[in-house]
C-alpha cells in the first residue's frame, strides 16, 4: 500500500518561509562581505592610491611647469627686457629698474603655459601597478598598470625674485 501525503496550504507557506530565509541570510551574507571589502579598500587601498597619485602628480606638475619655463624663455629673448641699468659717467651702476610690464607679461605668458601642460596630464591620468593596491610591500611596483583619470584643480602662482650680488 502505498503512502501518499498531502501537503496543504500549511506545507507551501513552509516552504515560501524557507526560500525567504535562505534569501535573506544569502542578502546578509553577500552585505557584509561587501561591507568588509568596502573596509579593506577604505583602510588599505584608498591612502596607498592617494599617496601614490599624489607623488605622481607633483612630479609631473613640477615637470611642466620646468617645461613651460624652459619653452618661454628659451622662445624669447627677455633678458633684456626685464631690467634696465643705468650707470653713472665713470661706468659704475648707478640705479637697476625693474621693467613691470615685461615681468607681468613674462608671469603670465608662464602661468598660461603650464596650465595648458597641467590640463594635458590630467588627460593622460596615471597609472598605478595593480600590485600597489595591496599595500603589501613586496607587491609594490608590480604587476599591469592600472589607469587612474585625475581632474587638476589648484592654483599656479608665478612669483619672480631678482637678487642683486655686489662683485668686484
Amino acid at each position: 500500500m502505498k503512502k501518499t501525503c498531502r501537503v496543504g496550504k500549511a506545507g507551501a507557506r513552509v516552504k515560501k518561509y524557507r526560500k525567504g530565509k535562505r534569501f535573506l541570510i544569502f542578502l546578509i551574507v553577500v552585505l557584509v562581505v561587501a561591507g568588509v571589502i568596502m573596509l579593506y579598500f577604505d583602510r588599505y587601498v584608498n591612502p596607498v592610491i592617494l599617496t601614490t597619485s599624489e607623488t605622481k602628480v607633483k612630479m609631473m606638475t613640477s615637470r611642466a611647469v620646468n617645461s613651460a619655463i624652459s619653452e618661454i624663455l628659451n622662445n624669447n629673448n627677455i633678458y633684456d627686457e626685464l631690467v634696465t641699468i643705468t650707470q653713472d659717467g665713470d661706468g659704475n651702476i648707478s640705479m637697476i629698474q625693474a621693467n613691470a610690464v615685461s615681468i607681468n607679461r613674462l608671469s603670465k605668458d608662464i602661468s598660461r603655459l603650464a596650465l595648458v601642460k597641467i590640463e594635458s596630464i590630467g588627460d593622460q591620468g596615471i597609472s598605478i601597478p595593480l600590485g600597489s593596491f595591496t599595500g603589501m610591500p613586496i607587491l609594490m611596483g608590480r604587476g599591469p598598470e592600472v589607469l587612474i583619470k585625475i581632474v587638476p584643480i589648484g592654483l599656479l602662482i608665478v612669483c619672480l625674485s631678482l637678487n642683486l650680488c655686489r662683485r668686484g
